[in-house]
């Protein structure tokens, strides 16, 4: 992570486009920032697009912009996303998702340095730095006819791959002992927990499948779901990592010895609170499931392996 560092030094006074590389929650969208933070082009704007959101008829519109003819007989213009980057920076985010109209008009964009509104005719000039990331493999996409070679070429002028976590371990202890005590702060969290042998152990052998995104998430539902009780590392099914601490019995378990409470009774309230804030609803956009980041099916597992029962006064449709 140094040398990505000293590299990021290097080409962030340049205008040339930058293309990170690396899997889901490795930092791209990070790195991104501190290239952004570090150019000539810092005060300007920073502009973020998730390509893989961009629509497949319109996702030239949303980029380029457009011009059209108002009921008024006269035009009426829509900025796309690149000029409103003007004088600052685009992050193209999973830009092996971008429609392939979309990827026809910005291989045209860094050729010229220039663009055409949709349904223009002038082209204007724009000083801008663009960052694509991406998790996929551009090359294999490429060779599929999913994603087209010469914006490949485009791209790739200064790749950055960014190794995942399981191949940095060094950084893991660091990173979690930072995250620690920044989401204590945000939390509210009075006394800062520490990290025992057998948590750092813990820390150290689970491969992080989604790196430092998942770490960041496991220390905040650690810290949330923990409170009051002996700190511990939760994955994101409810199960401990192993990374309890090194007072606990052979078992793993304190059993509510200590005045702490068994850590199956501190999940079982949490989910129960969140079912009563949600009326008992497990499923759809405003359920207990979506709240608690699981799938509804493993909350109903989950609900029937720490006895948690609707109600008898409310109606069964409410977990469906």
């Amino acid at each position: 992570m140094r040398s990505i560092a000293s590299l990021v030094e290097r080409v962030s006074l340049s205008r040339t486009t930058i293309l990170l590389l690396g899997e889901t929650g490795s930092g791209k969208e990070l790195v991104a920032d501190m290239i952004h933070a570090r150019s000539s082009r810092r005060a300007g704007p920073l502009i973020k697009v998730n390509c893989a959101g961009l629509s497949t008829a319109f996702g030239d519109v949303e980029l380029f912009g457009s011009e059209e003819e108002s009921s008024g007989g006269g035009i009426r213009i829509r900025k796309g996303l690149l000029e409103q980057a003007d004088g600052g920076t685009l992050f193209l985010d999973e830009v092996g998702e971008m429609p392939r109209k979309a990827q026809a008009w910005l291989q045209r964009f860094l050729q010229r340095r220039e663009l055409r509104r949709v349904g223009g005719a002038a082209c204007i000039q724009l000083d801008l730095r663009v960052i694509a990331a991406t998790r996929h493999d551009l090359r294999a996409l490429v060779q599929r006819g999913a994603f087209r070679e010469d914006l490949w070429f485009r791209l790739a002028v200064c790749p950055i791959a960014l190794p995942p976590l399981r191949e940095r371990r060094e950084d893991i202890i660091p990173l979690a002992e930072a995250l620690i005590a920044r989401k204590s702060r945000e939390l509210g969290i009075p006394t800062v927990p520490a990290l025992s042998s057998k948590m750092r152990s813990g820390l150290m052998t689970y491969d992080w499948p989604g790196n430092v995104t998942e770490l960041e998430n496991c220390i905040e539902r650690s810290l949330l779901l923990t409170q009051g009780v002996k700190f511990s590392f939760l994955l994101e099914n409810g199960a401990d990592m192993a990374c309890t601490a090194e007072e606990e019995s052979p078992s793993g378990a304190n059993n509510g010895q200590e005045g702490f409470a068994p850590l199956d009774d501190i999940i079982a309230a949490y989910i129960k609170n969140v079912l009563e804030h949600t009326g008992w609803r497990v499923s759809g956009p405003k359920g207990a499931a979506r709240i608690l980041g699981l799938n509804p099916n493993t909350l109903h597992s989950k609900m029937r392996k720490l006895n948690i029962s609707l109600p008898k006064a409310k109606n069964r449709s409410f977990l469906s």
